[in-house]
């Protein structure tokens, strides 16, 4: 077995590291160590595998009396929201890697939707293959599937934008979703808001063939030219669990980390940023309050910042109930500001 921690999630090969039974230890690791009575959340991507490994890891969970949550296929902020959001005890979440596609890689979160610490995961790696205690049959946790997770998601993120001039505007919006489960949710939500959306590489159960568009730059410029060949108001290249994502203005410029921060200053009243050290000095320290993104945020963000844009096109925007990197709101702010007539490739020009 060579199942290690990658910040602080589980990381294996799949159908190598990862199978089925070590999963089921993996569930039950996870049921004793919070006890009978807990509930969890549950989710995963849209990958046949993940879905037998979440089957199997739901498994030892229950045995150890422990009511499961299941969102099924929604990227992983989801379910970090709906931990929060159902006062559930425990979120996992399984997906694979889109740096290392052949990897498996679980996420938990606790009740705060804060990633798990290393010492909770790790402890949970320690415990794989204990029996200690198994609850009775009449004591077997239940499962329930949670159908009110998108809608409860989706409320949340649109509280925070003006839908009205969206709606009124329908931007046209071109998407690469990288085959990830951000499929089900960022396309789904911007039809909705009546924007005129086409979407490139959204199955979600399709397995990723090559590095996705948002880690290649090649991709990214032949993404971009896409944009400005149909004349839209701006492209978005997401990760596939829907935490990064990479910007492209109507002009077919891909706008940079200091740029959206930039925008973001300007645009909103966003004046507390986090940022990675290459942006400590730049233009941005001039808009706006700027701090060190430090590597607990990874985990979960203090509450009093507005935004924060990381390594990797991570980006965070504040909201009450989602103190976590999440790209979504990020893009329907985006999407309310060229609604409402201000083009970014002229926001860009101009800052």
């Amino acid at each position: 077995m060579s199942l290690h921690l990658e910040r602080n999630r589980i990381v294996g090969s799949a159908n190598s590291d990862f199978q089925a039974c070590l999963a089921a230890d993996l569930g039950s690791a996870l049921g004793q160590m919070l006890g009978s009575g807990n509930v969890v959340v549950t989710g995963r991507d849209g990958k046949g595998f993940s879905r037998l490994m979440k089957r199997a890891l739901t498994c030892g969970i229950m045995e150890n009396g422990i009511q499961v949550l299941d969102t099924r296929l929604v990227p992983t902020p989801v379910v970090r929201y709906c931990t929060t959001d159902s006062a559930s005890d425990f979120g996992v979440y399984l997906g694979f890697s889109s740096s290392t596609p052949g990897d498996l890689v679980v996420s938990f979160f606790d009740e705060s939707g804060a990633l798990a610490s290393g010492e909770v995961v790790g402890g949970l790696l320690d415990r794989l293959g204990s029996r200690d205690r198994l609850v009775s049959a009449q004591e077997v946790g239940d499962i329930m599937f949670f159908a009110q997770a998108y809608e409860g998601y989706r409320t949340e993120l649109l509280s925070a934008v003006d839908t009205d001039a969206i709606v009124g505007s329908s931007p046209r919006v071109l998407l690469d979703c990288s085959n990830g489960a951000v499929s089900v949710t960022v396309p789904r939500i911007l039809r909705g808001l009546n924007c005129d959306v086409t979407s490139f590489h959204d199955n979600a159960p399709a397995y990723l063939t090559h590095s996705p568009v948002i880690s290649d730059d090649d991709l990214m410029a032949d993404f971009a030219g896409e944009v400005s060949d149909n004349k839209a108001d701006l492209g978005l290249a997401f990760d596939p669990c829907g935490e990064s994502v990479r910007v492209v203005d109507d002009s077919g410029g891909v706008l940079s980390q200091e740029d959206l921060g930039l925008i973001l200053a300007e645009s909103t009243d966003a004046g507390r940023i986090a940022v990675t050290k290459d942006l400590e000095r730049g233009r941005l320290a001039d808009r706006a309050e700027i701090r060190p993104l430090k590597r607990e945020y990874n985990r979960i963000m203090p509450g009093d910042l507005d935004a924060a844009l990381g390594a990797d096109n991570e980006m965070y925007l504040a909201g009450e109930h989602r103190p976590w990197w999440d790209a979504a709101p990020f893009v329907l702010k985006l999407v309310e500001i060229v609604s409402k007539g201000q083009r970014l490739s002229e926001l860009v020009a101009g800052l």
